[in-house]
């Protein structure tokens, strides 16, 4: 992909010859290889038994995936194994690839008992991609990166995030549930004071 070998490539010997990579190697019509740049080859001329000085061909050949590094993100809270902001979580993908280059990576939310989202690209520069979680997003991220060859990564999983700004609620009633009144009370009445969170549900 994008003129990049993945595999095993074969090279062949032009006509009237044969080719090995190695001057005293056994001489066929064509070698296989997966190294990446520069392979030398000799050729023997058929009949006359003439062999060629070293000769080289450059092949563009990618035989392994990029790696993500370890992931980190921008300022947080932390509670519980999970990741609190209200307003957003960026998180910074380090990606390396020796042979094609890293090329981009793709990223997924997973909100917590939900189904994932459709994947989304995020390019990456000096190395790095940095992914932003924004406002009302309780879940994962899952990361896989891509080289120019195609190669995938394996997937890194996100710490749990949490991004929400709602406040929690207080709710005072009395001791029986009831809100409590406006009026005098003619004995000390029992106050119930209630803190929710809709995030927190």
């Amino acid at each position: 992909e994008s003129g990049w070998y993945t595999g095993t490539v074969t090279v062949t010997a032009p006509a009237g010859f044969t080719i090995s990579q190695t001057p005293t190697g056994t001489y066929a019509a064509s070698f296989t290889t997966t190294q990446n740049g520069a392979n030398t080859y000799y050729l023997k001329q058929d009949g006359t038994g003439y062999l060629t000085a070293a000769r080289t061909i450059d092949i563009p050949a990618d035989n392994a995936a990029p790696v993500i590094g370890t992931l980190t993100y921008s300022e947080h809270n932390s509670f519980l194994g999970w990741l609190f902001h209200k307003e957003k979580i960026d998180i910074t993908v380090p990606v390396t690839d020796d042979a094609s280059g890293v090329d981009h990576v793709s990223y997924t939310l997973t909100p917590e008992g939900g189904a994932a989202a459709a994947p989304v690209t995020a390019a990456v520069n000096n190395g790095a991609a940095v992914i932003t979680v924004s406002k009302t997003f309780r879940g994962t991220v899952s990361v896989t990166a891509y080289d120019k060859a195609g190669r995938a990564s394996t997937p890194a999983a996100s710490d749990k995030l949490f991004v929400e700004d709602t406040a929690p609620t207080l709710t005072v009633t009395d001791g029986s549930g009831a809100a409590l009144s406006e009026n005098w009370y003619a004995s000390k009445p029992t106050v119930m004071i209630v803190a929710s969170d809709s995030g927190l549900a």
